[in-house]
């Protein structure tokens, strides 16, 4: 892909969040239509953007969890979730007892103690590899790992949005590994062990249960835009494919806006359309969820 016009959807996904937290009024939806020559990585490259701008819930000390709560642990190579048995002491060396398994206390990186159960897994800890160091997301990586913000969502075709995920960011000239997207973004799915990003089929949505902590979501394509108007998130952005002859996307953004949208101020979001790319934003009465 261009790499001018990935770069600026991640500074728009960037760019949208913080506005969303320090400049969107409480009652206000910010609703932005995106029109794209193709679809493909827009949504997860927005994502990313959001991503980096938004701050992961706060660690704890295992002092202060209890024994027997819920806990994900960040090590030196694992991500793990269980309940915590115990702290212990063998051959001078201490160590933390999960249901999961037992891992040297010098070894954990971050502890959140989750306030929901939790199945007992572990799977590897990804490296932030050269995109997360160059936006800094490596700074706080094993905090977000451990305990994402997971206030954003994608709704679109699940298939077209995990060969996405699996695609790479690199930076040109820089000596690490290109990061995955997938682990920027932490989606849900199967294996998922810690969720940054829910990700919801556009064919399944009438019937998701999504989580009130959810600031923003971006509809992927048609078959998601046709839940616009049901959903109650402080930011939705819609991807419009005009790869797709399907005008159904642009009646339902236009009949958003109509009649008591507001349009954004120009050069509010610091942002401007790469080549190809059509924008629109505007603002709405937020309403009662109906999801």
């Amino acid at each position: 892909m261009p790499t001018e016009w990935a770069g600026r959807m991640f500074v728009l996904g960037v760019n949208v969040a913080r506005f969303a937290r320090t400049a969107l009024p409480e009652d206000r939806q910010l609703v932005i239509a995106l029109s794209v020559p193709a679809r493909d990585f827009t949504a997860v490259l927005l994502g990313a953007g959001w991503t980096c701008a938004s701050t992961p819930k706060p660690l704890s000390s295992l002092e202060a969890v209890p024994v027997g709560a819920p806990v994900r642990l960040v090590t030196t190579g694992k991500i793990v979730t269980g309940t915590l048995r115990e702290l212990r002491t063998v051959r001078g060396q201490e160590r933390v007892v999960t249901t999961q398994g037992t891992y040297q206390l010098d070894s954990v990186c971050a502890v959140a103690h989750l306030d929901h159960p939790v199945e007992d897994a572990d799977g590897i800890r990804p490296d932030p590899g050269e995109f997360s160091r160059y936006v800094d997301l490596d700074r706080m990586w094993n905090q977000r790992l451990a305990n994402p913000a997971a206030d954003l969502a994608i709704v679109g075709t699940r298939s077209w949005l995990e060969e996405d995920l699996a695609s790479y960011i690199g930076v040109s000239g820089r000596r690490w590994a290109p990061t995955r997207v997938r682990d920027v973004l932490l989606p849900s799915g199967a294996g998922a062990i810690s969720v940054g990003t829910q990700i919801y089929p556009a064919a399944d949505f009438a019937d998701a249960d999504v989580h009130e902590q959810i600031e923003g979501v971006i509809l992927d394509g048609t078959a998601a835009i046709r839940y616009l108007n049901q959903i109650e998130a402080r930011v939705v952005i819609c991807v419009l494919d005009r790869s797709v002859v399907d005008e159904t996307a642009v009646d339902l953004v236009l009949g958003r806006r109509n009649p008591r949208g507001r349009p954004l101020d120009e050069g509010a979001l610091n942002w401007s359309t790469p080549d190809g790319v059509e924008a629109m934003a505007f603002t709405v009465k937020r309403r009662t969820a109906t999801w």
